[in-house]
């Protein structure tokens, strides 16, 4: 995920992303409760 992630930053700034395991969550919703979650690490 590094290295997507700095890639990510450089594009949209640092302000608009995060790699912090809360806000992954929190946007990993979806309506289908079986395929809600964080995927990855």
């Amino acid at each position: 995920m590094s290295e997507v992630y700095q890639k990510l930053k450089k594009i949209v700034s640092e302000r608009f992303i995060s790699a912090d395991i809360y806000m992954r969550h929190a946007y990993s919703r979806n309506v289908d409760s079986v395929l809600q979650g964080v995927w990855g690490n």
